[in-house]
């Protein structure tokens, strides 16, 4: 008998779904402001996700599985909200932060600028493509996590990440003539 934090959650300890939270806490409102684009909304998104991962517990088979797991349904959660919204919001760079410490003021402008192409550019892309790049590029999740959380063959996964990723260069491309 394993003694992981999600089988002794979903036996009912509250501690163990709170040790749950504190190691993947980041992680589901990252993936969350990925998508929302800014704080306010991520945080609700993040909220939303937790409730939905706690209510679901006992769907997710294995511990080694959790984090793919709970990643599909905090992009779920997300994906949901924006198909609700319909509009979606501008880019806040506000709440984003840009690693330039020694930078000069014009490398940090220029810096803040590609990451509002990116951002933008991502937004573009289908959802499928858009997780895909949210997941692996951004969050750095393995081929392996990514075939476990979009329940895809591992071939898939890798055929779809490249497409969306070209799609992504497409989209960049007429950005980066300028």
């Amino acid at each position: 008998m394993t003694d992981d934090p999600l089988t002794r959650a979903q036996k009912g300890d509250h501690g163990a779904f709170e040790q749950i939270l504190l190691s993947y806490e980041k992680m589901i409102y990252s993936i969350a402001y990925r998508y929302m684009e800014n704080a306010e909304d991520a945080k609700d998104i993040t909220q939303e996700a937790v409730i939905k991962i706690y209510h679901s517990l006992a769907s997710c088979k294995a511990w080694e599985s959790f984090k793919a797991w709970a990643a599909r349904i905090t992009v779920n959660t997300a994906l949901d909200e924006l198909r609700r919204r319909k509009n979606k919001q501008a880019v806040n760079l506000e709440d984003t932060c840009i690693a330039a410490p020694d930078g000069a003021p014009d490398e940090i402008a220029a810096s803040r600028e590609t990451l509002r192409d990116i951002l933008s550019a991502i937004h573009k892309l289908p959802d499928d493509y858009r997780t895909l790049i949210i997941l692996r590029d951004l969050q750095g999740f393995t081929y392996d996590e990514l075939s476990r959380a979009l329940s895809l063959p591992m071939g898939t996964v890798k055929s779809k990440l490249s497409r969306a990723r070209i799609s992504l260069q497409k989209i960049l491309e007429p950005s980066q003539n300028s």
